[in-house]
């Protein structure tokens, strides 16, 4: 390579260095001459998740429920908590809620001071009138274009996320319908306050005799009419507005004061409502004096009433009649006739009942066969519908009782070959101690199934007891099958109960079989060994290992590792499971006090025991089948028996250990 090209190369390179380290020093001078920093642009690089479609739907369906003009404070409450969803610059939805709330605000301070103006000119403060009239004026003006771009963003949120926003126009037109109306009463005022010029002002005072009052109770309203400097104006007519359009009109006396008796009609809403009083020059007056009005506000009330009731009996079962009597009256214990009191059971609908002449009523009836075991109520409601006293219910509890039952089963064998009869009896009994026994017979029936297949039914006596013979097939399956019993009890306030047990079964067909083959195959061996003329001596059968009752262990023997080891001592399989038996007799003996007995088989051993402990029903019935089938089954017993044998042992301990 040429000198000069070296030379061209090395500037290149310089040149490329600085050049990069130029333009950042360059873009960080000029961004702090803007007062700019990085992290200003950081949110441009950040994902912004957009509302769905259902979002902005679940914002407007909102609002729709809420824009009501009657009631502008809720709706600036709901703008105030609405959810905010993140959304990118200039969204429609946020310049819409923007502007509807702003306009909101406006609409509420609008309302506030026409009544303040109101007031003002009704008490002759003429000024104080003109002030508020001229603050109406600016807040108009600074509405109105609210009110028009809500048109136009509701328009551009249907566009950007292609949405009906048909409801949603209708609530700002109704909206703008209230605007237009609060325009008009703003230039009604204007108007009013330039015409005052030189008319005297009027002072109207109003004023009632109660506070709070009854429906249907007669009370009065006074008051005076006079000018602002205490003058009283005679003979001048004043309405007097209350209830639902009801008017009436009084005249001065000498003194200007004005009375009426007025009353709240029955259906007329409680709570506090506005009676208002209005003067308005007649006559040569016109020219006189201005209009003046006052009003006052009343606590209209129902009279309380009051449900007394009992209920019996108490304590009922299903399809039992259960009795409510009561007495419907205020609380000054004026009877109420003729009444209608509605009955409700956990909330769901009785009947009706009527009130006689002194407020008494009286309902049956039966309790239902859904009802569940345990406490229930009944509701008597008073509801009213144009009457003059308050609605009111009594709470009356009453228990529905359903007893238990159980099933005791026993099978006459339980081990038998397929094709023999086989014995089921037991006895039901009621778990339910408060129950007496000797005031009813035991009813109902009992259905027997085999492997979940109907084999019979049995009529269950008088004490309980049921007895069922059945026929097993011939050809039922080598091996353990489940005999269970339902018990159906006649009355409907006894719960139904079952119990299952099992059997081995030895299929016969097979057995015969297999004795053929036996007896064809010695025959046939001897046959051949005389053939032979050779003889063989027949090998001693091996005799199963007896039995042996497990030593009682000690409580530092009861260790899972012990257990284990002294089952693994065994040399046969069959002898494990026999092991594992008797250890679980020591378990039981030393844990429980539950000896073994001689003179008692594995499955009277199983019953007896699981009486007094059955939580440990469930661990010792297979470990006795188990055992069973190693003592009494001739044939071989394998690994998965002497494993399943080990387990159920260990989860004997932990059943036993746990309840310790």
């Amino acid at each position: 390579m040429s000198r000069n090209l070296r030379k061209t190369l090395l500037a290149l390179i310089i040149i490329g260095l600085i050049l990069p380290t130029f333009y950042i020093v360059a873009s960080s001078l000029r961004d702090r001459s803007l007062g700019i920093s990085l992290r200003d642009y950081q949110y441009s690089d950040a994902t912004v998740a957009k509302p769905t479609e259902a979002d902005i739907q679940a914002i407007l369906s909102s609002l729709e429920q809420t824009i009501n003009p009657e009631n502008l404070t809720f709706l600036r409450d709901k703008l105030s908590g609405i959810a905010q969803f993140p959304v990118s610059k200039d969204d429609p939805l946020a310049d819409y809620i923007r502007a509807l709330s702003n306009f909101t605000d406006n609409m509420g301070t609008i309302d506030a001071k026409l009544h303040a103006a109101r007031a003002s000119i009704a008490s002759g403060k003429t000024e104080q009138a003109l002030a508020e009239v001229r603050q109406l004026n600016e807040l108009r003006d600074r509405t109105r274009p609210l009110l028009r771009s809500l048109y136009s963003l509701l328009d551009r949120v249907g566009s950007r996320y292609k949405i009906d926003t048909t409801n949603q126009l209708q609530k700002i037109k109704a909206l703008d319908l209230l605007f237009q109306k609060y325009s008009k009463q703003i230039d009604q005022l204007s108007s009013k306050l330039k015409t005052q010029q030189g008319f005297t002002q009027t002072v109207l005072s109003l004023n009632a005799s109660k506070q709070e009052v009854f429906i249907d109770e007669v009370f009065q309203v006074y008051g005076f009419l006079k000018t602002e400097n205490g003058t009283a104006l005679t003979g001048r007519n004043i309405t007097i507005a209350w209830s639902i359009n009801q008017t009436i009109v009084r005249l001065t006396d000498f003194e200007g004061k004005f009375e009426a008796d007025l009353s709240f009609p029955v259906g007329f809403p409680a709570g506090s409502t506005k009676i208002e009083a209005t003067f308005e020059p007649e006559g040569s007056d016109k020219g006189a004096y201005l209009a003046s009005s006052s009003f006052l506000q009343i606590q209209v009330v129902y009279r309380s009433s009051y449900i007394s009731a009992s209920i019996y009996p108490t304590i009922a079962r299903p399809l039992n009649f259960v009795y409510v009597t009561g007495n419907l009256s205020t609380v000054s214990k004026e009877p109420l006739e003729n009444r209608t009191i509605v009955m409700q059971l956990d909330g769901s609908y009785l009947g009706n009942t009527t009130t006689n002449t002194s407020g008494s009523f009286w309902f049956r009836f039966s309790v239902p066969r859904t009802l569940s075991n345990g406490t229930h109520t009944v509701l008597a409601i008073f509801n009213t519908t144009g009457d003059r006293v308050a609605p009111s219910n009594a709470t009356l509890p009453f228990v529905v009782q359903l007893l238990q039952s159980e099933v005791l089963l026993r099978a006459d064998r339980l081990s038998l070959f397929s094709g023999m009869q086989l014995t089921v009896n037991g006895t039901i009994s009621y778990v339910n101690t408060t129950y007496n026994k000797a005031t009813a017979a035991m009813s109902g029936n009992v259905t027997v199934y085999v492997d979940e297949i109907l084999y019979g039914n049995a009529t269950v006596n008088d004490d309980g007891s049921f007895v069922h013979v059945m026929q097993l097939p011939i050809g039922l399956s080598f091996g353990s099958h489940s005999i269970r019993v339902q018990y159906s009890p006649d009355e409907p306030w006894i719960h139904s109960s079952e119990t299952a047990t099992r059997i081995f079964v030895y299929n016969t067909p097979l057995i015969v079989l297999a004795t053929i083959g036996s007896v064809t195959a010695v025959f046939s061996g001897t046959y051949l060994v005389r053939r032979n003329r050779r003889a063989a001596p027949i090998p001693a059968a091996r005799m199963p290992q007896s039995t042996v009752l497990e030593e009682p262990v000690s409580v530092e023997e009861l260790s899972r590792e012990t257990l284990i080891s002294r089952i693994e001592a065994e040399t046969d399989h069959g002898g494990k499971v026999r092991r594992a038996y008797t250890l679980a007799q020591s378990l039981i003996q030393l844990r429980l006090g539950e000896e073994p007995r001689e003179s008692e088989t594995p499955s009277e051993y199983l019953l007896r025991v699981t009486k007094t402990a059955p939580h440990i029903k469930d661990a010792l019935e297979p470990l006795v089948e188990l055992f069973e089938l190693a003592e009494y089954s001739p044939f071989p017993i394998g690994s998965a028996q002497s494993g399943e044998a080990t387990e159920v042992l260990l989860k004997l301990r932990e059943e036993i250990e746990t309840v310790k």
